[in-house]
């Protein structure tokens, strides 16, 4: 019983020490995070491009709109 509420004191003090970090973070970083949202967002845009772009190039060069079953098909077998 000793043992176990040491282990939860211990645990515990861990706990307190991430979240004083945490919060140490987060007010260093509130005007660094402005920035990066915006980049994030277009970063996102980006991605969601490359990704239609991939998805149509795939559509052509399987000869159908199928995605992973014409995948599938082409290299024989359930792999993938």
């Amino acid at each position: 019983m000793k043992r176990e509420k040491e282990w939860f004191e211990v645990g515990e003090r861990e706990k307190n020490q991430r979240v004083k970090e945490r919060r140490k973070e987060r007010s260093r970083g509130a005007e660094r995070e402005r920035g990066d949202v915006a980049a994030d967002r277009s970063a996102q845009r980006g991605g969601a491009e490359q990704q239609r772009c991939a998805r149509r190039w795939l559509a052509a060069w399987t000869g159908s709109g199928g995605g992973r079953s014409a995948a599938r098909r082409e290299r024989g077998g359930a792999a993938g």
